[in-house]
């Protein structure tokens, strides 16, 4: 049986998101994982007479298989990292401790940045992306960032008030804002932005709708049936029911 060596991108701090499903699946294949989420505690120690070394006490098996897999969790945490934030976080010496408080520190900075996060959802165009579907990904991971500004860090004394999530309706503003207003959008995107047609659908309902007009104006500039019905089924796959953002 072949294994499959995992690969990732050294942390760098802003590529926390990406490093940590890496690094998730990383120390799963080395079969440490438990010990880094908290779900494999160290055994109770029970210190056994060696009897090959006298009156010399060893630890209990357990506890030696649990150190060396602790071992292995944080060295592979730690060696993923550059090198300046690996002298940062050398001195945390819990596997646990350390994978818990690397998201603060991002959700901590993050908070710092929201400011910038609105700035570069006003600056995603329509007109710079391949297609819609493209668009939307990028608008839902800056609005993503946004919203983890409003999780509370509680272990942060100094970093406890915190920021509303955005709304689905402001979320559907920052979608729309940005796509074309020329005569083949114009009147569909006045249509979407009407108040009735933002509060009663969701911003992937409205996603969906605007993929599909995207494949019907490529229909009609001669791209053919099949690229209307790939974006449609596309469109459809990506839905979610409203509140589970």
């Amino acid at each position: 049986m072949t294994s499959t060596s995992i690969s990732i991108a050294k942390y760098n701090g802003p590529n926390y998101k990406q490093w940590s499903g890496g690094m998730a699946l990383l120390v799963e294949q080395k079969q440490v994982y438990g010990i880094v989420m908290g779900e494999d505690e160290r055994p109770e120690d029970l210190v056994e007479k060696d009897a090959t070394a006298g009156d010399k006490l060893a630890h209990h098996p357990a506890v030696n298989d649990w150190v060396k897999q602790h071992g292995t969790a944080r060295s592979t945490i730690l060696l993923s990292m550059e090198p300046r934030l690996q002298a940062l976080y050398m001195e945390i010496t819990d596997a646990r401790t350390l994978w818990e408080k690397l998201p603060m520190v991002y959700k901590a900075k993050l908070k710092f940045n929201v400011f910038q996060i609105k700035e570069e959802l006003l600056g995603i165009r329509h007109e710079d992306c391949d297609d819609v579907d493209t668009y939307a990904l990028q608008i839902d991971q800056k609005v993503k960032d946004y919203n983890l500004c409003s999780e509370p860090l509680t272990s942060l004394s100094d970093m406890t008030r915190t920021l509303a999530k955005m709304t689905d309706e402001e979320y559907e503003i920052y979608l729309l804002r940005r796509m074309p207003r020329n005569d083949d959008w114009q009147f569909f995107l006045e249509l979407m932005m009407d108040k009735n047609a933002m509060a009663t659908l969701t911003p992937d309902e409205i996603v969906i709708k605007v993929v599909e007009k995207e494949a019907t104006i490529q229909h009609e500039n001669g791209l053919g049936q099949e690229a209307l019905l790939l974006a449609k089924g596309n469109g459809k796959g990506n839905a979610k029911k409203k509140g589970k953002r």
